[in-house]
């Protein structure tokens, strides 16, 4: 277990990112998703976050701008983006509403592993759940909902537990 822990913070943020990115799978639930992109997609991925279509930087520094910590790891149902903070140790996930002229992230999960255990809990809640005609052949019982919401509290308590709810809705 030592071992792994010194290899995992020997490693740079990027190849942690692009690790998850190759162990979680993009999720379908119903009417909603969450979806990742692909390790070597991630610089072409950018493109409308960090940089323009010629590969020019959105990065201003002005508030409400991209930053450049930020990298874009996959997209909600929404189309809003999943975001990685790579200037923190634990590598913090984000999502903010695209399209509203700013950026205004809520951290989704306080960590990229508190996000994948969240990840794996909704993609038991997602099994057999994939479409609308499944979920409303096979609902998530409020009881799981609640339970899902619960753990999601307790492991990451500054989530933004609207966003994690807005799943079932």
């Amino acid at each position: 277990m030592i071992a792994h822990q010194n290899i995992t913070t020997t490693m740079t943020a990027l190849e942690r990112i692009k690790q998850f990115l190759n162990e979680v799978p993009s999720i379908s639930l119903g009417y909603t998703e969450i979806a990742f992109f692909s390790p070597d997609k991630l610089a072409k991925e950018q493109i409308g976050y960090s940089i323009d279509d010629n590969k020019k930087s959105l990065v201003t520094g002005r508030e409400g701008d991209w930053k450049k910590e930020w990298l874009v790891i996959g997209r909600d149902g929404l189309g809003d983006p999943i975001i990685v903070d790579q200037s923190e140790a634990n590598l913090s996930v984000w999502t903010a509403m695209h399209g509203e002229g700013e950026w205004d992230p809520s951290l989704i999960a306080g960590s990229l592993e508190a996000f994948k255990k969240i990840l794996l809990n909704l993609e038991h809640l997602s099994k057999q759940r994939t479409n609308p005609a499944d979920l409303a052949k096979n609902p998530i019982s409020k009881k799981d909902q609640k339970q899902f919401i619960k753990e999601i509290k307790e492991s990451n308590p500054e989530a933004d537990i609207y966003y994690w709810s807005g799943i079932f809705e």
